[in-house]
């Protein structure tokens, strides 16, 4: 039996830092660090969150608001930067332990910045927009954010709810997330292959979809199918976890349903989906016959799922 190769491809991202343990890492991170601890700092010091009463748009809360854009719009960059770092070690080896350290010291100050964004949420929704974006140019370049904010406002809990949601999110949906993902990336399969059986990573085998070797397809995707009938335990504890979260926030931010609460994340309404869905069960006569079309090219009497990528 051939053994899993020790050797795993990984990311060159020696342009963006020359190590996790380089200097140029540690400062990057601790910039990030601090950057969200200043914006914690200022949001206490502003009181930015959900107003019970108006407050006057003048000169002083414009500049109030375009720092705080400015200053999350900078956050997120570097962020970005630091997340892009540590997934391009973690996506090809979820083994590594240092990465996985370092994601893990960077996931609570993350959760600071998601509640400082809620808090930011509130606090347009409690604002004049209108009269934001009359006077200020930063505002109008922000609009159609400006009009999600105030409509998600909509939608939060209460302030003492919301913290708590973000602090539990680190032990609850997002850690059972990192779980999922760690635990299905390091399954592996045993598949026969020119006589031999190979052990690889899941991914791997799903890969050989695009063998000619009919045998081949064949054998790997039921050696998949085992292996996640195997792990079908722990993967559904995962995603229950996951979707019972998702459940709750949706109930208890007054969303209708999860559907709706994804739908204005993504920008579209019930509408635009149902007619994306109508266009696409319309199509399923002219799919059906390209794949009976397919499976009559490949001599096949029907495709099996492993035949469609070939």
């Amino acid at each position: 039996m051939s053994q899993l190769k020790n050797e795993l491809p990984h990311w060159d991202f020696s342009t963006v830092f020359s190590g996790l343990e380089s200097p140029e890492f540690e400062t990057g991170f601790q910039d990030v660090v601090d950057a969200i601890g200043s914006m914690v700092t200022l949001f206490d010091e502003h009181g930015i969150n959900r107003l019970e009463t108006a407050v006057s748009i003048d000169h002083q809360y414009v500049t109030l608001f375009e720092t705080i854009i400015n200053r999350f719009n900078a956050i997120d960059e570097q962020i970005h930067i630091l997340q892009v770092y540590l997934y391009g070690f973690l996506t090809t080896d979820s083994r590594n332990s240092e990465a996985q350290a370092r994601h893990s010291q960077l996931l609570p100050h993350l959760s600071h910045l998601s509640l400082l964004g809620t808090r930011l949420t509130a606090w347009i929704g409690s604002l004049n927009v209108e009269m934001l974006l009359e006077k200020s140019a930063v505002a109008r370049q922000h609009k159609y954010m400006l009009a999600k904010a105030r409509q998600a406002a909509v939608h939060l809990m209460v302030p003492e709810q919301e913290d708590l949601a973000a602090e539990l999110a680190l032990t609850g949906g997002s850690s059972w997330n990192r779980l999922f993902s760690n635990y299905t990336s390091q399954i592996t399969v045993d598949v026969q292959r020119d006589g031999e059986t190979e052990t690889m990573p899941l991914t791997a085998a799903q890969n050989l979809a695009f063998e000619t070797d009919r045998t081949v397809r064949a054998n790997a995707h039921q050696a998949v199918l085992d292996a996640l009938a195997e792990a079908a335990v722990p993967i559904a504890a995962c995603l229950n976890s996951i979707k019972g979260e998702t459940l709750a926030l949706a109930r208890r931010r007054g969303w209708d349903s999860p559907l709706d609460m994804v739908l204005f994340q993504n920008g579209i309404d019930r509408p635009t989906l149902d007619a994306m869905m109508t266009a696409t069960r319309n199509a399923f006569p002219d799919f059906q016959r390209y794949l009976k079309a397919r499976a009559r090219a490949l001599n096949l009497p029907k495709l099996a799922w492993y035949d469609r990528l070939v």
